[in-house]
């Protein structure tokens, strides 16, 4: 059957290109990326990729924050592990006058220890909690 009005020959031309266009991109006939008409199974493929985004937005931030706390955590007891060492070294050889007594020593010394030990405990129980 051949179509003599030029105006149908054009709409069937522009209908064989669209379908075909269609088939060879996988794409879904209602989706039209330039308008707002979008079919029902897209609109749930977008809301399940937005969710998951957001997921993986939050974990990527948890994950950061984690890092940056246990960093400063880290460098904190560090330098404060040095300076007993300093005290320590200055207690022991009696350097530059520096002398403490010894009560007030050795609780300086069992206190910083204990500080460090709950500082890190309270970071591991808390930045990496046991899964269910």
């Amino acid at each position: 059957m051949e179509i003599d009005n030029p105006k149908e020959k054009k709409d069937k031309i522009l209908m064989e290109n669209y379908f075909q266009t269609i088939l060879k991109n996988n794409a879904r006939p209602y989706e039209r990326s330039s308008s707002k008409v979008v079919s029902i199974p897209t609109q749930i493929d977008n809301q399940e990729e937005r969710e998951k985004k957001i997921k993986n937005d939050g974990l990527e931030q948890d994950i950061q924050l984690k890092k940056n706390t246990l960093s400063i955590l880290f460098n904190f007891l560090a330098w404060e592990t040095i300076a007993i060492f300093v005290i320590a070294f200055l207690q022991g050889f009696k350097l530059k006058d520096f002398l403490l007594e010894e009560w007030s020593f050795r609780i300086l010394l069992v206190s910083t220890i204990l500080q460090i030990t709950a500082m890190l405990t309270f970071a591991v129980q808390h930045l990496f909690p046991k899964r269910d």
